[in-house]
């Protein structure tokens, strides 16, 4: 629940809404719903005040978030990170036994061996 207003409150600002009744009502329903999650903390519907530690947050998300999306770009870096990944959550048997079936294995073993 959480997760959701908070994508469309990323949303709200992102994008544009097709008219202004759109985004009052958006704003209404995530004005419902915000006092019920741990986002509660950043904003008090009440008196429409938002903490300060709100944009501390935004920022800390963007410093986090913005590296990550320039290394992303390349796509050989995410496959390299995606190979990495699998790997960690391998057993060493399936190391083993992806480490024999590499071309460059499989190559050497052909020019050693007789057919």
């Amino acid at each position: 629940m959480a997760e959701d207003v908070l994508n469309k409150v990323i949303s709200f600002l992102a994008g544009d809404p097709k008219n202004e009744t759109d985004a009052q009502m958006l704003l209404r329903q995530i004005q419902k719903e915000l006092p019920q999650n741990k986002y509660a903390k950043f904003y008090k519907p009440r008196t429409e005040d938002v903490d300060p530690a709100l944009a501390q947050w935004f920022y800390t998300m963007y410093k986090t978030i913005y590296p990550a999306r320039a290394f992303a770009q390349d796509p050989v870096q995410i496959s390299r990170i995606k190979h990495i990944t699998i790997e960690s959550f391998l057993s060493k048997d399936l190391l083993e036994t992806e480490r024999r079936l590499r071309t460059a294995s499989i190559e050497a073993k052909e020019k050693t061996s007789r057919f």
